[in-house]
């Protein structure tokens, strides 16, 4: 064995060691526990419910724990990204990449922050837009993975990492295009520092599209920028296989036809509509379901509580659990709320009905005004 296929061999034995800890690791969480490791796995359970009803049925737990798993794996594979293909733990198992220029469309599901690696070893110059966080906390790494590689000689592309934050964000993509390299985005990921997005974004940035069976916001930057330069957009998956190596796929290209918004919607659909059929097998791996649970199209605000009307608790912005203790978590700002346990009594049985409730009871149920108003603020009913 050459010293080469001995380094390799190594590789594979650690990463199935690693896979082997991290399962360990998952098993021994104490989700029960307050604190910020219970609000991560309330998330998760909250988005797997929403949009996996059948799967996520009694599974919950164990899924979420296989989610941890597969996060922690990512701490691995990142620090070996430069050998995973030649070691047989990444495989690109079907397409291949676009000739020329695109926008490489991925998720945050599998190997997203690896799956970069793919098309440099295939000569494909890029640019990773990465969120604030991720551009901060690993671009530099992935720079210097970059580096090492082009070093080695197992490839010559060229990588550099934007923030999508950046003031000039736009601009530098623009550039880097029509330098003749691809962008590589993953279009599930937060929009600014909190991942909100006001009404008057909503309009002007999002368009709503079908995912499981729910209809939530996709954000049309990068359907955008392909219309305006004349580039496709190209879907890139990846999903972990049970014994911890990592399989992807490169879509074909979906070139920029018609108008920007019907492009936009049809281009959005048509990516979100391959990435449900893929997180049906690997919903569990789907690391910002949570984050696509907070960008579903949301109620309108009412005008003004009118008692002829019936209502029904707002399941599209909040989550009631542990109605006892009254905990709400609002998908809209991200933050735990309490409210009386009375309230939550009465909300948690309406939660489960899709009759409404009429709005003289809740008026006799609520004898102060200030508090029915506040309810009504709050958007915790809305009108049916």
């Amino acid at each position: 064995m050459s010293k080469a296929d001995s380094k390799l061999h190594e590789l594979r034995e650690a990463h199935q060691k690693a896979f082997f800890d991290a399962g360990d690791l998952a098993a021994a969480l104490d989700l029960d526990a307050s604190g910020p490791l219970r609000l991560d796995w309330l998330r998760f359970q909250i988005a797997n419910e929403y949009f996996f009803p059948q799967q996520a049925h009694g599974q919950s737990r164990q899924q979420y724990r296989d989610n941890f798993r597969h996060r922690e794996m990512k701490k691995f594979e990142f620090g070996s990204i430069c050998d995973l293909e030649s070691a047989g733990l990444l495989n690109l198992q079907h397409g291949r990449p676009a000739a020329g220029p695109a926008i490489y469309c991925s998720y945050h599901l599998g190997a997203w922050a690896i799956q970069p690696v793919l098309l440099l070893r295939r000569g494909i110059p890029m640019a990773i837009v990465a969120g604030p966080g991720m551009a901060q906390d690993h671009g530099g790494a992935m720079v210097q993975m970059n580096h090492q590689g082009r070093e080695r000689q197992l490839w010559q592309a060229e990588l550099s990492v934007i923030s999508s934050d950046g003031s000039s964000a736009l601009m530098q993509m623009m550039r880097a295009l029509r330098e003749g390299r691809s962008l590589y985005i993953c279009i599930d990921g937060q929009r600014g520092q909190r991942g909100q997005m006001n009404a008057a974004d909503e309009e002007r940035h999002a368009v709503p599209i079908r995912f499981a069976g729910r209809e939530i916001l996709a954000r049309m930057g990068a359907a955008y920028l392909a219309h305006k330069l004349g580039l496709p957009l190209v879907p890139m998956l990846s999903w972990r296989e049970a014994d911890g190596t990592v399989s992807a796929e490169i879509g074909e290209p979906i070139p920029p036809e018609g108008s920007r918004e019907e492009f936009a919607r049809l281009a959005l659909q048509q990516l979100w509509t391959r990435f449900e059929d893929r997180t049906v097998l690997h919903a569990r791996q789907w690391e910002m379901g949570w984050y696509s649970y907070r960008t579903r199209a949301q109620q309108r605000r009412m005008n003004a509580f009118e008692p002829q009307r019936l209502y029904r608790f707002n399941e599209d912005r909040y989550h009631l659990y542990e109605p006892a203790q009254g905990l709400l978590l609002d998908a809209q700002t991200d933050e735990l709320k309490r409210v009386p346990p009375a309230y939550a009594g009465w909300m948690d049985r309406l939660r489960g009905s899709r009759e409404g409730i009429p709005g003289q009871w809740l008026s006799q149920l609520f004898k102060d005004p200030q508090s029915l108003q506040q309810i009504f603020a709050s958007e915790l009913l809305v009108a049916q």
